[in-house]
Formats: structure tokens, sequence, C-alpha cells
């Protein structure tokens, strides 16, 4: 017998908890949102919800590619 898959308990993010973590203001984290390139997130009614390891990742693709030492 499988186990049922355990649900999702990671706690959601507000709008201002999210654009603390990214350390932009909640204007930046919107317009991104409205351009189609914020990080992933839920739509609850009006409410937007994001999850941490979501916005982690985000960071991570984002990241620049570490550069080898300038000779």
């Amino acid at each position: 017998m499988h186990a049922a898959p355990k649900p999702d308990t990671e706690p959601l993010l507000t709008e201002s908890e999210a654009a603390d973590l990214l350390s932009i203001s909640i204007r930046t984290l919107q317009g991104w949102r409205y351009a189609g390139t914020a990080p992933r997130h839920s739509k609850l009614g009006r409410i937007i919800r994001y999850r941490r390891a979501d916005l982690a990742s985000y960071v991570e693709t984002r990241a620049p590619a570490a550069q080898g030492d300038a000779r």
C-alpha cells in the first residue's frame, strides 16, 4: 500500500513578507507580477501569497554567474 503524499505545510508569505525577503519594495514585486516576471505565486481571490521555496528558487535562477579571478 502506498502512503498518501503529505500536504504542503509550508506557511505562505504575504506580499510584504516576500518583498522583505527579496529586499525589494512591494511596488516592485507587484510590477514584476504585472510584467509576468515575478516569482511563482498563488492567488486566493484577490490575495497573493508566495512560498519561501519558490522565492529561493527565483533568486537562485537569477543570480549572476560566478566569475573567475580577474588577473
